[in-house]
């Protein structure tokens, strides 16, 4: 069984040509992305963790950037909603 992570889509943007998912781990469990994940079965190219802070100034560490294979997939996404990370 493949492994899933639950996250909540924050933002969604293009930055150079490359579709950009924003989103906060919900559920505490650690994940690797590989040549095959997928969030919400879409392609993952890569994974970042930006630089973002909450409104006391502490660093968020559950914010990720997922980086996806396809630009036109981004209109599969909607803010606020939860997808699954399949690793």
């Amino acid at each position: 069984m493949a492994n899933s992570t639950k996250f909540k889509v924050l933002e969604l943007d293009v930055i150079n040509e490359v579709a950009i998912v924003f989103a906060k781990q919900v559920t505490s469990k650690d994940f690797k992305i590989t040549p095959t994940s997928q969030l919400s079965g879409v392609g993952v190219k890569f994974l970042t963790q930006p630089r973002k802070l909450n409104s006391d100034g502490n660093l968020i560490y559950n914010y990720w950037a997922f980086h996806l294979k396809n630009k036109n997939d981004l209109a599969k996404f909607s803010t606020n909603s939860i997808v699954d990370l399949v690793c």
